[in-house]
């Protein structure tokens, strides 16, 4: 008789340990674990955890972990919840072919698909600036420091009205890796 395995999910929340929204990685972990999420182990103090779940839903999860975390740590955070297989699928992607070195990809984490934000970000792009929409994810090309450019975070969820969260693609990849 097969054994059940739960799915593992990666979460990105956002704006944790900026400014005054301080959460140890330790208290992070026990905190998923009361709302019912298994086996959690954290990456960075950036507030990426990947664990277990008794649901296939990650909108669900990142409900669930929202609403959860949230009251727990005293502050809003977005989840940007993300499976396995959607990681494997944002990690395929290289929309800007190969990278060389003092060049980086942020992944921007999104809740819904947007529509019509290539456009958007056309007045953006530079040499030094470079952007892929696709699905729920924004891929920047960053050629130098992100303080540099006109470009940010903020701007992001200006233009989309909504929140959204940055990871450099390696560190995607590392969180890949906690889901095995």
């Amino acid at each position: 008789m097969g054994r059940l395995t739960l799915p593992r999910y990666a979460a990105f929340l956002r704006a944790i340990n900026v400014g005054t929204r301080r959460v140890a990685m330790a208290d992070l972990r026990r905190h998923l674990e009361s709302l019912g999420f298994g086996d959690p182990r954290t990456l960075l103090a950036s507030g990426n955890a990947a664990f277990h779940a008794t649901s296939r839903s990650a909108p669900a999860v990142e409900r669930s972990l929202e609403t959860g975390l949230n009251e727990r740590l005293g502050f809003h955070s977005d989840a940007f919840v993300r499976s396995a297989a959607e990681l494997d699928a944002i990690l395929a992607r290289a929309p800007f072919g190969a990278i060389p070195a003092g060049v980086t990809v942020h992944i921007a984490l999104l809740k819904t698909a947007p529509t019509r934000l290539a456009e958007a970000l056309r007045p953006f792009e530079t040499a030094e600036d470079a952007f892929d929409v696709t699905g729920r994810e924004v891929y920047w090309r960053r050629v130098g420091r992100m303080s540099d450019s006109a470009f940010s975070g903020a701007v992001l969820e200006k233009l989309l009205g909504d929140p959204a969260t940055f990871r450099k693609r390696d560190t995607i990849e590392k969180m890949r890796c906690l889901l095995d």
